[in-house]
């Protein structure tokens, strides 16, 4: 009889946890973990933290990190795909990429973050909003011509810059040629050198900084972001700025970052995978074009700069961080 109660009393727990969400399993699939794309992560767990699913409670995330190795992502999508998953999230374009090729047939509900432009590789997704009814997400196109026109107010006589980018990645690719149409129409010169691997950025770096670059300018590209500390110990040798269309790279030591808040967009992506957790379909989950000019400034990369770059009281109001900020108020009066 205490067996049979007892009995009763687990299948009753187990059908509970499978009524009201419990036990489910999550992959989070990336090209490499680093710091831009840990703010992504750091987004969705928020996002699905904040509608009930907490990791080692009501959920289980299983993380693959390809390391910056696109065969080893091809493989380690496969690998999930042929996984007992209740939902697929992606951080990058090409792990999005490799995820919806691997999950054609099982269809394992998918959420895209960390993405500027999706319609750039072929997933199903496109700019008019259609997309397959297993995938949703979101995506932040990046604002290449404004972060450009702000680095030409900050020294109006920049004239040469420098980019290290990788054809491997079809949105770097896409910003790239933002950049050479911005760049011909302010009449600076766009000096780029491509890359297949982070390892090689610090030499591309440096011959750039041989070829006398002003600045250094980084795009959204998930093979040379890894390494973008190579690309700033090589400009503050130089006594350059970089600038980057994102977020995250002003702890970085970039001068200023404008875009997208990773941790914010993410957020969202993790709110939608709380409601595909729910029952909810992802065809009913509309994909979201988050577009934001967000302004992050390094006041303390503005120190030895060889010309002179101007941080405009405007552009400190219009910030939405600042390190290096000093006050004029005395200290014993910003604590009375």
């Amino acid at each position: 009889m205490v067996k049979m109660v007892l009995s009763w009393l687990m299948c009753s727990f187990l059908l509970f946890c499978s009524s009201s969400g419990w036990g489910k399993d999550v992959a989070v699939l990336r090209l490499k973990s680093y710091y831009a794309s840990n703010l992504a992560y750091s987004g969705v767990l928020a996002g699905l933290a904040t509608n009930g699913y907490v990791e080692g409670d009501r959920l289980s995330i299983v993380n693959f990190d390809a390391e910056g190795d696109p065969q080893r992502l091809v493989a380690l999508a496969e690998e999930i795909a042929a996984g007992n998953f209740d939902l697929i999230v992606t951080l990058s374009t090409a792990a999005l990429e490799a995820m919806a090729h691997a999950n054609l047939e099982t269809k394992i509900p998918h959420v895209f973050t960390f993405v500027s432009t999706p319609s750039v590789v072929d997933v199903g997704v496109t700019e008019d909003g259609i997309h397959p009814d297993h995938i949703t997400g979101l995506y932040h196109p990046n604002p290449v011509p404004s972060a450009f026109r702000l680095a030409r107010e900050m020294d109006p006589s920049l004239a040469k810059v420098g980019l290290v980018w990788s054809p491997i990645e079809k949105n770097s690719a896409y910003q790239t040629d933002m950049a050479r149409e911005i760049c011909l129409a302010l009449n600076i010169e766009l000096i780029e050198r491509t890359v297949s691997s982070a390892d090689e950025v610090l030499a591309m770096a440096q011959d750039l900084s041989d070829q006398q670059v002003e600045a250094f300018f980084m795009n959204g590209d998930n093979v040379v972001l890894p390494a973008i500390q190579d690309i700033v110990q090589t400009a503050r040798i130089a006594r350059i700025p970089v600038f980057f269309v994102g977020s995250g790279g002003i702890d970085e030591g970039t001068l200023f970052d404008l875009g997208t808040d990773y941790e914010q967009s993410s957020f969202i992506a993790g709110e939608m995978g709380a409601a595909i957790l729910d029952g909810q379909s992802p065809a009913d989950i509309p994909v979201v074009r988050y577009t934001t000019e967000s302004l992050f400034l390094n006041l303390n990369a503005l120190v030895d700069l060889k010309d002179p770059w101007t941080v405009t009281d405007q552009m400190k109001l219009r910030a939405e961080r600042i390190i290096g900020e000093t006050s004029n108020v005395p200290a014993w009066e910003e604590i009375q």
